[in-house]
């Protein structure tokens, strides 16, 4: 049987298409009629709403293009503080540190 092989550029072409990311819409700011139309076709609040989204689909963007490329990363949610002395970010770094080693010696890591 033969398989389909996707090269590495094709994978990730393939990751930003399906988040979305793959390109950015065209917008005609060329005279005030063609502005007045890009606005009917994508007010200035779903413009805020895209752009809004953009950090969450770069990250599960990463994130599967990770998995293809590296199937046996694990990702490590480090956890959340609030670090107010040098001491708290010491205790943090040193907490944080572990769980990486520890994960990183049973594979590849996505932070």
């Amino acid at each position: 049987a033969t398989g389909l092989v996707f090269s590495r550029e094709r994978l990730l072409e393939n990751v930003l298409v399906q988040f979305q990311i793959d390109e950015v819409p065209a917008i005609d700011v060329s005279d005030t009629e063609a502005l007045l139309r890009s606005l009917n076709d994508c007010s200035l609040e779903d413009w805020r709403t895209r752009l809004d989204a953009l950090p969450t689909r770069f990250t599960r963007a990463l994130t599967e293009a990770t998995r293809l490329l590296m199937p046996k990363a694990v990702r490590v949610t480090l956890r959340p503080a609030t670090l107010r002395t040098e001491t708290d970010v010491d205790a943090w770094l040193s907490d944080a540190r572990r769980r990486l080693l520890d994960e990183l010696a049973k594979g590849p890591v996505i932070v």
